[in-house]
Parts: C-alpha cells; sequence; structure tokens
C-alpha cells in the first residue's frame, strides 16, 4: 500500500533530524577533545543539540500520529448456535464464542463447547492440525479415544476424542476441527468422563452448526 506524501515527508525529515542530533553530538565530542574549543562554542552547540533533540521527539510524534493503526485482521464470516436450552456465553478469554449447560453437574461442571481460531500454515489440513495439537506440551499426557474424518454441512472437518486431567478430574473432550485458507477453527466440546455419552449428542450438534460459508 502506498503512503502517503504527507506521511513519506515526515519519515524523510525525521530521518535527517535524527542525523543532525548525532552529528551535532560527535562535533561536540570534537571540540572537547581541541585545545583551543572555547567554553561558549560548547555552550551553543549543547543548545543546538537540545534544539534538535526537541524537535526530533515532536516530529516522532506527529509521525506516529500520520501513521494508521494496524488493521486488525478480519475472520472469516462463520455461523455456531448452541441446542436449546443451553446458554451462549459470547467471547471467553482467547475463544471467539462459548455456550454451556444452563444448570451444572452435581459436582459443579458445567458442560461445554468453545470455538477457537488461530493462524496455520495454508497447506496444513485439520487433521494435521488435530495431531499437532495432540503433540503440544498441554495435550502430550492426554488419552486419544478416537478420531476420524467427517463433513460439517458443506467443509470438510476432523474430530477427536481425548481425556485429560488437566482440571483436576479427568474430562472428556470432543474436538472439531476445520481449516480454511490458513486458518484453523477448533470447537471443543467437554463434560466429566462419566457424564460424557449424555452430552455427546449436544457436542455434535453444536459442532454440526458451524458454518464457514461456501
Amino acid at each position: 500500500m502506498r503512503r502517503s506524501k504527507k506521511a513519506r515527508v515526515g519519515k524523510a525529515w525525521w530521518g535527517a533530524l535524527a542525523l543532525g542530533a548525532v552529528g551535532a553530538a560527535a562535533l561536540a565530542a570534537y571540540l572537547l577533545q581541541r585545545p583551543n574549543g572555547t567554553a561558549e562554542e560548547l555552550d551553543v552547540l549543547g543548545r543546538r543539540i537540545e534544539t534538535l533533540e526537541a524537535r526530533a521527539e515532536a516530529l516522532a510524534q506527529a509521525r506516529a500520529a500520520l501513521t494508521a493503526p494496524a488493521r486488525q485482521e478480519l475472520l472469516p464470516n462463520y455461523q455456531i448456535e448452541c441446542v436449546p436450552p443451553w446458554r451462549e456465553l459470547g467471547p471467553i478469554g482467547q475463544g471467539l464464542w462459548g455456550c454451556q449447560v444452563p444448570e451444572p453437574l452435581p459436582n459443579g461442571f458445567y458442560p461445554n463447547c468453545n470455538l477457537t481460531s488461530s493462524r496455520v500454515q495454508v497447506d496444513l489440513t485439520a487433521q494435521g492440525y488435530y495431531e499437532a495439537a495432540s503433540r503440544s506440551p498441554q495435550l502430550i499426557g492426554a488419552r486419544q479415544l478416537g478420531a476420524r474424518a467427517i463433513r460439517l454441512r458443506h467443509q470438510a472437518a476432523y474430530e477427536g476424542i481425548f481425556e485429560h486431567e488437566l482440571g483436576g478430574a479427568p474430562l472428556r473432550v470432543l474436538a472439531t476441527i476445520v481449516v480454511r485458507e490458513g486458518r484453523a477453527f477448533a470447537i471443543t466440546c467437554s463434560a466429566p468422563g462419566p457424564s460424557f455419552d449424555t452430552f455427546v449428542a449436544h457436542f455434535r450438534a453444536i459442532a454440526a452448526s458451524f458454518d464457514l460459508g461456501v
């Protein structure tokens, strides 16, 4: 993208002032070494350095004001839905979306699903992403209970089930991965191991609602 003329000029002046300040400092050091260097010369040069530094700071602030802020990356349009009577939670932490059962289990845990997304290599598949995540330090000790390639609507996807104890009590997770154009979307749904079979149909229904469009 081409910069505006004003932005390019500002950058040039910033470079000139910076070089000027460096040059003035070098000249001051030279005068200090001269046997006949006068206090008046050093005083005048010192004021020049201060002036140049002040101008450089002012120009840096002006340049920052002229520079457009970094554009946030726009995610592809997607859709995902809770199943009634689950409660939609919206973004939580690094997650884009979440939902959970309306009431906790007797042990206090709320079975839930969350959607996250991250940039990946363009040629990485959903299966490759899942397998790489399974080898991460956080999940290296998880017990893998099965995985398979599936389709969500018109999207190729990969589904895996594993069990871990990161939070203390064992939790079983259904993870569904979709990768498109260098971005991976992961839908992870969790419940305690003994309750997992009660909720797995809900988990799959939520994952099946995920849609990135054609």
